[in-house]
Order: C-alpha cells, then structure tokens, then sequence
C-alpha cells in the first residue's frame, strides 16, 4: 500500500510556484562510467537505490485540506538506455546534448514522477549516466547521498554480496511529519525581536517587478583561485571563524553601497543535517536561517566578519525551521508580500569530479561525477516570493581549492549590469581584504546609481 505524509513547507510552495505545475527546479547527478559499465547491473542498483530512499518514489498530491506526499509502494524507476551515438565529435555533442536535456526537462510537481534516470553508452564499457530528480524531492546534500549509494550498490549487485552502507533510521516522511506538527509552535523573542520590524527592502531592484513573475538567470561571477582561496582561508584562522564565514562577510561588503541604517537581513542557506540522523536522508531538507545584522558607523572587514560570524552562531544555537519564522517575517510591514529576503549566501562543497575506482582483474570499475559541466541555464518561477530571492550567491569550493561563484537572480527585478557591478566588487574585495582586513568596508566598493 502507499505511504502518505505531510507536505513540507517548500514542497508546498513547489507544488504552487509554477502555474502550469510544471517545474524545471531541478537536481543532476551525471556519473561517467569510465569503465565497468553493465545495464542490467545498474538498473537493479537503481532499483535498489529507490528502494532505501522513500523520496525517489514520492509525488505530490493534493487532497482537500492541503498538499501530502504520497509514496509509492513499487521501488523502480526504469533506466532508461539512449540509443548509443557515434564518436565524436558529432556524437559527443548529441551526447551533451541529449544529457542537458535530461537534466533541464520539467517535472509534473502535481501528481507525477519526480525522478528520472538516462544512460548513454559509450562504447562496450563505458556509460554516460544522467539522474535528474526534482527539487521537491532531493536537495543537492542529497545528490552526494545518491552518487555515493548507488555505486555501492552497483559494485554489490556485481560482486553479488550485501552492499555496505548506513543504516537508514528514519526517511524524508518522518523529517515532513515532524516539521508538520511544529509549525504552530510560537517563536521565541529572540526572533520576534530580529524579524517583526526593520528588514527594509534593499535597492538593488526595480521594485515594481517584485511582484512579476520571476526569471531566474545564473550566472558565473568569478573563480577564486587556490592561492588566493588559501589566503581568505588564513585569514578566517586569524579572525578565528570560518572560510564560509569570511565569504559570507565579502558578499555583506558588496552590498554595502545599498544597505541602509536600520541594518540588513539576509537568508543564509542551511543544509539542515545538524541532526544525525538526517544525515543519510534523501529528500529536500535544505532550510533558511535568517541573519539580521545591525550595521553602525564604518567597520573594518575584520569587524564585519566578527559581526557576521557571531550573530550567525546566535541564530544557528536557535534556529527554528523557516515554516515557522516565515510567519513572524510576513508579520512584518515590509515583508508582508514580496520576497521573504532579498538576498541569500549559499556556501555548498561542491564534488563533482569525484572518481570511485575499485581495481580488480574480475570487476574493475572507474566512476566519475560530471555534472559540473551541465550548468543550467535558468528557469522561470511565477509564485516565487517564498522560495528564492532577488540575488541568491553561491560559493562553490572544491577539492582543488578553488572557489566558483555564482549568482541566481530574478532578472525580472534585477538587472544584468547590476549583478555585473556586484560581481566586480566582489573581486576587488577578495583581493584586498586577503591582504588587508583593517581597510574600511566603505571604501571597497563603488557606490552605483
């Protein structure tokens, strides 16, 4: 029989964005099988996969008092295989291209399947394999989960043994009922406090155009090179915090030229795992945290770090799911309609490239993740004031120590020349507070009109 849950918040608030209830927010995951590639092996880890994890066979349904996620009780999800193209370079770019296509294709979000899987084969041995879910249903915490899972499982159905992984204690299901009970919960005055008054809407939008319907356009702002990545990174040891902090404070800088006196309060990004057991979940747990800075006077870059890193520790020590703060947010006058925040800091470490190799002369396997060279392209959202804001940055850190950043904007609202401003100061800010935190935050960026 079916499983039936409690939507989550953002699950509601997918199920509403899209007015054709179509949507193309979505989460690849793109494995290259090097070597080892054999279909039947991988549809029954595919299958087996969708099995441990309840969110992979989950849609969302409405019923009359609300929206619930219903899961079914037939763990498959067909692997669909891709007639095999021919060499490049004509057939790697049908390849590519047949593989974004995958990745960028709306999701019914209003009672179908929120999950596909594409394999491109190669050659005898090797395979392109696409995994595209929806957001509603994974998150890109997730996606890790996912790679790391179904290679265990593909390497256990090919050496016919017990696939060794975690125990699973509770699904997604249980995390959505839990959030359903507490939404009624009032919040405490420390929120009260931060989020029922001030929060005015910074000017960096045509702010007509808060209330069209988005367009969300991602854009590469600029790669922080290893050095200089290492360098930001000395810096946070010095100010005794922590890289994600010190580029959380140079994005804080950048706006500096369109805050106001009465402060800022941006959407820091969480992953929403500081519970155990919420850690080998599949599913969408991301969440928002609120962080209300009260700016005075002209500090330094150290000082804003300091002030950054220690009102985010205070919020993290309370935080409250955004099911609840949202309520106390749209309280507020100037949050009433509109988006929740204007601006969100996401800091993600980011594994693509990552090879799984398990040498042997009886099953050799060679596996790489890829999907860092599908970047989308955007998507267009029309009730979105809950779910994303007018400029999301993004800081990708990989392995190699570099750093990529990115910005998701409404570019309905905001301007493309207005993002490109933002993205030079950031620069210049990056080069000069990792060789000098005691310069004023004033004088690192260029007042715009």
């Amino acid at each position: 029989m079916p499983l039936h849950f409690p939507a989550t918040f953002l699950q509601e608030w997918y199920y509403r964005a899209v007015d054709s209830g179509w949507s193309a927010m979505n989460v690849p995951l793109v494995a290259h099988f090097i070597h080892g590639y054999e279909r039947d092996y991988l549809q029954d880890a595919i299958n087996d996969l969708v099995e441990r994890h309840e969110s992979l066979r989950t849609e969302l349904t409405a019923i009359d008092n609300g929206i619930i996620q219903t899961v079914r009780d037939e763990p498959t999800l067909v692997l669909e295989e891709l007639p095999q193209f021919n060499r490049p370079p004509s057939g790697l770019h049908n390849i590519l291209q047949s593989a974004h296509e995958t990745i960028t294709e709306p999701f019914d979000v209003r009672g179908g399947s929120l999950v596909r899987a594409r394999v491109f084969p190669l050659d005898s041995d090797q395979a392109l394999l696409v995994i595209s879910a929806n957001h509603a249903v994974c998150d890109g915490w997730s996606a890790h989960i996912i790679y790391r899972d179904l290679v265990e499982l593909y390497h256990a159905r090919r050496a016919q043994r017990p696939p060794r992984l975690p125990r699973l204690n509770v699904q997604f299901g249980d995390f959505a009922t839990w959030e359903n009970a507490i939404r009624g919960t009032p919040a405490p005055a420390y929120w009260i406090n931060r989020l029922k008054s001030g929060n005015p809407r910074l000017m960096i939008s045509c702010s007509e155009r808060d209330f069209q319907p988005a367009r969300v356009r991602i854009k590469r702002l600029s790669l922080i090179k290893a050095e200089a990545a290492q360098s930001l990174f000395g810096l946070a040891k010095r100010l005794r915090t922590t890289l994600s902090r010190v580029l959380g404070a140079t994005i804080l800088a950048s706006l500096w030229p369109y805050v106001t006196e009465s402060g800022i309060t941006v959407g820091l990004i969480t992953s929403n795992r500081h519970r155990p057991e919420l850690r080998e979940i599949v599913g969408d747990l991301w969440d928002q945290l609120p962080i209300r800075m009260e700016l005075a006077g002209d500090p330094t870059f150290a000082d804003l770090v300091a002030l950054f890193d220690e009102v985010v520790s205070e919020a993290y020590e309370r935080q409250l799911p955004i099911a609840i703060l949202s309520k106390l947010i749209r309280s507020n006058p100037e949050r009433g309609t509109g988006p929740l925040f204007d601006i969100r800091i996401n800091t993600i470490p980011f594994l693509s490239g990552r090879k799984f190799t398990r040498a042997g002369a009886r099953w050799p396997i060679e596996i790489e993740r890829k999907e860092s060279e599908f970047e989308k392209q955007g998507y267009d959202i029309d009730d979105w004031w809950d779910g994303i804001s007018l400029i999301d940055f993004q800081d990708r850190i990989y392995s190699d120590g570099t750093i990529d950043r990115y910005a998701l904007f409404n570019a309905n609202a905001v301007s493309a020349q207005r993002v490109d401003r933002l993205s030079e100061d950031l620069g210049n800010i990056v080069v000069e507070a990792s060789t000098n935190a005691t310069l004023r935050v004033s004088g690192m960026t260029h007042r715009h009109s």
